[in-house]
């Protein structure tokens, strides 16, 4: 079985607090005038919730780096991350448990991953072309991925993303997709400031710095609020987010675009988002998610 990587297992540094793993402590590398840099120093200086020794390297500017593999497997060694599947110690997905992921198949349509029997468009898609070039999703969205987007979503889990990350990569380079610059689908105003992070910038950074390629999130924003996706039917989702989203020429203008988000429903926020690059005159846009929903399941 293809084994998965371990990452961050210490959880729980804020109690009554949506967890973070411990390498959210490490891994956001701030300016030292950064405001998370300033409150997660106060923290480390006053918390009686992190050992003395963890307190004194934040304290001292540790995370400032980019810390090696070998230390990463010894944080994981000495607060060893459990399976979000079974709840195994050592793993955040164990190899059982990815074995267990409905993978999204090859022969699938480009435009919204249903299968096909050949290479092709489903007839939902035959006479229909959205602005993004094509699309796939690592996996179908249930058991394990959804409980990983889960707690990417709503517990900022760094380790999580990271892992998640690594299933976005083995799409991307069996697609072989040629593209300039990495972007993930912004949030609204409200949601980034209510979570104070977006879950599809937590993906794209591990990608983009893996192909060394620059990312952005300047070159695509969210200029209205719309209302929140879930009930509404395929049409009403489409016409829900139409007009939500702006590019930037100056950044995107003759790049093509990888355009990243968690979870594929109906495809209508790639639509509106990649439709808002190609406005820009951005090239290609090629899409990708961690996870497609079954739509009509719902």
């Amino acid at each position: 079985m293809e084994k998965t990587d371990s990452i961050g297992g210490l959880y729980g540094f804020r109690p009554g607090k949506p967890s973070w793993s411990l390498r959210v402590l490490f891994d956001h590398r701030p300016d030292l005038d950064d405001p998370l840099y300033i409150a997660i120093h106060f923290l480390a200086s006053n918390t009686t919730f992190l050992p003395k020794y963890l307190c004194f390297l934040i304290s001292s500017g540790f995370m400032n780096k980019k810390q090696p593999t070998w230390m990463w497997n010894a944080i994981d060694w000495i607060f060893p991350p459990h399976c979000l599947g079974c709840g195994l110690e050592g793993e955040i997905i164990c190899s059982e448990c990815y074995a267990s992921i409905k993978r999204v198949p090859v022969n699938v349509c480009p435009y919204c991953n249903a299968y096909v029997s050949t290479s092709g468009h489903c007839p939902s898609c035959a006479n229909r072309r959205p602005p993004y070039a094509q699309f796939r999703a690592f996996a179908f969205y249930g058991g394990v991925i959804r409980e990983a987007v889960h707690h990417l979503k709503y517990q900022n889990d760094i380790g999580v993303a990271r892992v998640l990350a690594g299933y976005l990569l083995k799409v991307i380079q069996a697609e072989n997709w040629d593209f300039d610059l990495v972007i993930p689908v912004p949030l609204s105003k409200t949601k980034q400031e209510q979570r104070g992070y977006n879950q599809a910038e937590r993906l794209a950074r591990p990608v983009a710095d893996t192909l060394k390629k620059p990312i952005s999130t300047e070159g695509l924003r969210r200029i209205r609020e719309n209302a929140s996706q879930v009930d509404l039917d395929e049409n009403s989702r489409r016409e829900n987010v139409k007009g939500v989203f702006e590019a930037d020429p100056a950044i995107v203008k003759g790049k093509r675009i990888l355009l990243i988000d968690d979870v594929f429903t109906t495809g209508a926020t790639l639509e509106s988002a990649s439709g808002a690059l190609k406005d820009a005159r951005s090239g290609l846009v090629y899409a990708v998610t961690v996870g497609k929903s079954d739509f009509n399941a719902n």
